[in-house]
């Protein structure tokens, strides 16, 4: 394949996720969140993400310094499906990059959300 079809490709991949990415910030007094536009990159589909401390998460109800994340495709009757889960270190303010599915077609025509809030007690 060359590079013009692999980008072309590439393209039609992210053209239905480029507006549809919105974030749900359960910590937004404590921190700040910003979502980049989803893009793939090696046959996966990406979404840059950037974190800003404001507070401690403690200030916040949170236990820990580690938030949870859960990236969710949103279909049109409110059903959810959850294309990843894990914990990011709040302390580290570095844009991130979360890869949405390895499977773009799991998110295809739906609504992508990010939920950010408190590490759940072990």
């Amino acid at each position: 394949m060359d590079a013009k079809a692999l980008l072309l490709g590439s393209l039609c991949l992210a053209a239905p996720f480029a507006d549809a990415a919105t974030l749900d910030n359960a910590l937004s007094a404590c921190l700040a969140a910003r979502l980049g536009a989803p893009h793939t990159a090696e046959g996966q589909l990406h979404l840059p993400l950037t974190l800003d401390a404001r507070r401690s998460t403690g200030e916040c109800g949170c236990t820990s310094a580690l938030v949870r994340y859960r990236l969710l495709a949103r279909g049109a009757s409110a059903d959810s499906l959850v294309l990843q889960e894990g914990l990011l270190d709040s302390r580290q303010d570095t844009p991130r990059t979360l890869t949405l599915a390895a499977d773009a077609g799991l998110a295809s025509g739906r609504e992508l959300v990010v939920t950010l809030g408190c590490q759940a007690p072990d």
